[in-house]
């Protein structure tokens, strides 16, 4: 038996994902309630039901101790129900008529019972960073630096996320307009090399911790805009510089931002793969070197590489100095421009102030040969790719669909259409063939007669053809006590940046139960320690907030409690139930927001991706890169350094 089983592969990776978050999310709130059951059968309190997930419930049973076990439909988290302890009715419903009559509960029974959850969370929590310290969390090496290895240029490529050099070409819909203004780091003259120390005074220790405190700040200017101080090393002397972080859209569904200032960390270049034939393997470059310099100048990062010295070379070759088996060699590497993308078929159709496009591109075999970037080459489907269809100029064809033929001719590459359509008749409308995909059928538009064909020429950037990248960093081994160190300073570090009127934090920026299953199944995917670390984090997430002095949190159990013991009598259960359910109001609100923005944060990712397969079609795989044939090597190839 023979055929496609791919789909098992995709089915088993669905299942391990959805089997993490159960096991890890759903752990670490049975954790809790765990705690808690477990303290209270210690110390003799009545249970009246033990529950993951608030009602209504989706199975329930008795067991034999007379407590009803219960999994509920609302995974907002999960109860013990103490009728002892003046437990929110509205989420765990009446106590049993048996508990009305139960004898009061010693304060310190009552402090083991509410405090145990919190406990048994952070002793999850050390079992998952013993764990982690064993077996190593597999963070990227770069992150592990001060040092920086690029600086954005400018707000168009900060908001796009990419380096300037891989600024998507003119027949890609940029997410941002244009805006050549620089970018915060690069408008205070921090330039790659310079180690970050502190921002706002806050020591950095590497580029994970970056990030997170200049989206935490909260320092503003005279006039209201965001402003940090970054304390920075520059050839052995240290300089503060007033930095001013550009609020970067994050998700277009939610609206979220997030200050950044443009920095990307420094990286070793050790070269895994090269392209046949391209000007780096002509050269003389070896898999396994490592780039340090290039024109004697040093080299951080690839991003720096190919935006400041790659990109831009239009003149002499370019002296590399790389590290091979422990000598620097020197080796001469002229950059050659090469197509990034495919040919377009481009039909536009103007109509006075109005015009019309549509953008067909080829879609070739997996194991193709010849060179992609020719519009003659053959493709195996031809995708209706762009359709600006103002005036219904393009009839029901839409982005997605294929095209088979033109004024009944059919056509297999981008030459041929375009040939095709200029070989129409003047004054004929030409007519073009396709699937439809969204109505499963074959369609056929006419054009009007006034329409124009062209080829749109591949995109070129230039390049090197280094195709790949060695990352030979062994994964961390952080301690239990550096761990928690850090989640603390994280969690803390959240919360003062929240209530900080000041800070660009706020509610929308929380996630619940759906940002955090996604989260764990996507880790899960990558590797499995990092959804390991991220559970970590959940717990004491779950440890410190379940701690606020807040009714119906067991921090509000604790607060109530002790001002009873100080009073020395019990506080009115009026006060209690009141405080309780007003905070049950707000909390379930909060929850229901939550839930709802990190849906609408879900479509916005959505969203992106669904964009980036749609772009992903334009470009061509790097594999696929045709260099043109090397010139004739200089005589002095690869050289010694001269010390």
């Amino acid at each position: 038996m023979s055929g496609d089983v791919s789909w098992l592969s995709g089915l088993f990776s669905t299942v391990w994902g959805l089997a993490f978050v159960a096991l890890l999310l759903g752990g670490s709130i049975f954790v809790h309630e765990l705690g808690h059951f477990l303290a209270a059968r210690w110390r003799g309190l009545k249970v009246d039901r033990f529950s993951i997930g608030f009602d209504p419930k989706i199975v329930s049973w008795k067991g034999r101790d007379g407590v009803d076990y219960q999994i509920g439909w609302i995974p907002l988290g999960g109860y013990v129900a103490l009728p002892q302890l003046a437990n929110p009715r509205a989420l765990e419903g009446e106590p049993s008529a048996v508990a009305m009559d139960l004898p009061p509960v010693k304060y310190i029974d009552k402090m083991i019972t509410v405090v145990a959850g919190v406990v048994f969370n952070l002793l999850f929590a050390l079992v998952l960073s013993i764990i982690l310290w064993v077996v190593g969390v597999p963070w990227p090496s770069a992150s592990d630096t001060q040092v920086v290895g690029y600086v954005f240029p400018t707000m168009e490529a900060l908001r796009e996320g990419v380096p300037a050099y891989e600024l998507p070409p003119g027949h890609i819909q940029r997410d941002f307009p244009a805006d050549p203004a620089p970018a915060p780091a690069a408008a205070a003259g921090i330039k790659p090399g310079d180690r970050i120390l502190a921002v706002d005074g806050r020591p950095i220790a590497n580029f994970r911790d970056l990030p997170e405190a200049i989206a935490l700040s909260s320092g503003r200017d005279d006039t209201g805009h965001p402003q940090v101080t970054i304390t920075y090393e520059r050839n052995g002397v240290k300089q503060d510089v007033k930095v001013f972080p550009a609020l970067v859209p994050t998700n277009s569904r939610t609206g979220d931002t997030i200050r950044e200032i443009g920095l990307m960390p420094a990286e070793k270049m050790i070269i895994g793969r090269m392209n046949d034939g391209s000007p780096a393997q002509a050269a003389g470059l070896h898999e396994g070197d490592e780039i340090l310099a290039v024109n004697g100048q040093p080299v951080y990062c690839t991003a720096q590489l190919n935006d400041d010295f790659i990109s831009k070379s239009n003149g002499p070759a370019l002296v590399f100095t790389v590290n091979r088996n422990g000598q620097n060699v020197n080796v001469p590497v002229q950059p050659t421009p090469v197509p990034v993308t495919t040919p377009l078929a481009t039909v536009t159709v103007n109509r006075g102030a109005v015009v019309a496009t549509l953008d067909i591109l080829p879609i070739y075999k997996v194991d193709a040969t010849g060179n992609l970037a020719l519009p003659a080459t053959p493709a195996q489907k031809l995708l209706v790719w762009n359709v600006d269809n103002r005036g219904g100029a393009f009839g029901q064809m839409r982005s997605g669909d294929y095209l088979l033929r033109v004024n009944n001719r059919e056509v297999g590459s981008v030459q041929q259409v375009i040939d095709t359509l200029q070989a129409t008749p003047a004054g004929q409308a030409p007519s073009l063939v396709f699937d439809s995909e969204s109505a499963h059928e074959t369609a056929t538009i006419s054009l009007p007669p006034d329409f124009a064909a062209a080829v749109t020429p591949s995109a070129t950037i230039t390049r090197i053809g280094i195709s790949g990248w060695k990352d030979d960093s062994p994964p961390e081994h952080p301690t239990p006590p550096a761990q928690f160190a850090h989640a603390f300073g994280q969690i803390f570090g959240m919360l003062g940046a929240l209530f900080n009127r000041h800070s660009d934090i706020g509610i929308q920026h929380l996630t619940g139960p759906i940002g955090m299953s996604r989260m764990i199944y996507e880790f899960s995917e990558v590797d499995v320690r990092m959804a390991l670390w991220f559970a970590f984090i959940i717990n004491v997430n779950l440890a410190i907030l379940n701690l606020l002095p807040i009714p119906v949190l067991d921090g509000g159990h604790i607060l109530f409690f002790t001002i009873a013991r100080l009073r020395r009598r019990e506080l009115p259960q009026a006060l209690i139930s009141t405080a309780q359910a007003v905070c049950v109001v707000l909390i379930m609100s909060l929850a229901l927001y939550v839930v709802i923005n990190d849906s609408r944060r879900w479509s916005g990712e959505s969203d992106v991706e669904a964009k980036s397969r749609h772009d992903s079609y334009y470009y061509l795989d790097q594999g696929s890169m045709k260099f043109p044939a090397p010139p004739v090597p200089p005589s002095t190839t690869a050289t010694p350094e001269q010390q």
